[in-house]
């Protein structure tokens, strides 16, 4: 009989091998960024944790942007152009708000700056995998800007607030797209 030390190890090694294998499969550009999507959303909460507690001490409003609607718009045949645009809106709309509020420092505001990077590779990879994720019609996301805009300078404190609630949106997105081998 075989002692639980190396029956454990024989487990281990097995799971090991499983993982390493189906990694090996994984030669598609889409499929590789799919797999590495946790690690790229992991350095954003990282760089986001740094500045949350003030965005969240800041925002009064009981309005939210990200609710459960535009999680359902994720999970949809044209996610892929929700995320997109959801991404574009933080680029393009808040991060730049956040990066202008005079109330910050320089670090402050080159971890926001990193940030927006960071959504601009990931907006690039997600577009160039359009047809990997089957993605069709695009996404109106004029609600979510309208709903901003309502909040006038409100309006970047609750979008900045809401930075980890896109995070999970966008892993989820990109864990559905997982291809089963």
């Amino acid at each position: 009989m075989l002692s639980t030390h190396l029956l454990g190890s024989l487990l281990l090694f097995a799971l090991c091998r499983t993982a390493v294998s189906s990694k090996a499969e994984c030669k598609n550009p889409c499929c590789l960024f799919v797999e590495n999507a946790a690690g790229k959303l992991k350095n954003l909460r990282v760089l986001f944790r740094q500045i949350r507690s003030y965005y969240e001490e800041n925002d009064d409003l009981e309005t939210v942007l990200l609710d459960d609607g535009v999680l359902q718009q994720f999970k949809t045949r044209y996610g892929c152009h929700v995320v997109n645009d959801v991404l574009r809106f933080y680029h393009d709309t808040v991060l730049p708000a956040a990066t202008n509020d005079t109330q910050r420092d320089e670090g402050f505001k080159t971890k926001i700056d990193s940030i927006g990077q960071l959504l601009k590779n990931l907006m690039r990879e997600i577009l160039h995998c359009r047809n990997y994720f089957s993605c069709i019609e695009p996404f109106d996301i004029n609600q979510i800007i309208k709903t901003y805009n309502g909040m006038e300078k409100k309006g970047m404190m609750k979008a900045m607030g809401e930075l980890d609630i896109l995070f999970n949106y966008v892993e989820d997105y990109l864990v559905s797209k997982r291809r089963r081998n």
